[in-house]
């Protein structure tokens, strides 16, 4: 499982965003204008849509079947974010990980929303999307987009147990505990 692509497939985010968007809008409304809230609550609805179109794709089935036995090349994110799922999955794969932070798909809405409440949004709520090991996760995305299912290569599986995030020429360690940012929300 070492030199695998790691494929983002979703945003970080969305779900915790969206459920954020909904709950504190009458907060939100005094900084941004209704189209921008409900654009962000809408993507509760995209999320559904993206996983029934994600789930019915033959291409994760057969790329989770090359990532080794049975599903092991792809998981599904959730709680704590796209950072507990990176751990997660390098846990259950017995690999190391290389992150280029940049590359992790993020909506502006995520963004100004965990802006706004300081919070972190890789460590946000992301049911909807997943994590694929792809031996070619160039083509990989190729395919997705075409059938307007977003994706995104994040990152490359390594030897060792070093799971390393690259941001602006700095290295980082994710950690292995991760608590959703959705409970710093007031």
């Amino acid at each position: 499982m070492v030199d695998y692509d790691i494929v983002m497939i979703g945003y970080a985010g969305l779900e915790g965003s969206a459920f954020i968007a909904e709950k504190k809008q009458d907060i939100l409304k005094n900084r941004y204008p209704s189209f921008f809230i409900s654009k962000a609550i809408a993507g509760k609805n995209r999320l559904t849509e993206d996983e029934k179109r994600i789930l019915a794709e033959p291409l994760l089935s057969e790329a989770a079947a090359a990532g080794g036995s049975g599903e092991s090349g792809l998981y599904k994110l959730g709680q704590a974010g796209v950072f507990m799922g990176l751990w997660n999955m390098a846990q259950a794969a017995g690999v190391g990980l290389e992150i280029i932070l940049s590359q992790i798909p993020i909506r502006q809405e995520t963004v100004e929303i965990c802006n706004y409440f300081d919070i972190n949004p890789y460590h946000l709520l992301s049911g909807g999307s997943w994590l694929l090991l792809s031996q070619s996760g160039s083509r990989t995305v190729q395919m997705l987009t075409q059938k307007e299912i977003p994706a995104a290569v994040i990152g490359i599986t390594t030897a060792g147990n070093d799971r390393v995030i690259w941001y602006d020429g700095e290295k980082r360690f994710l950690e292995k505990k991760y608590t959703d940012s959705i409970f710093q929300i007031r």
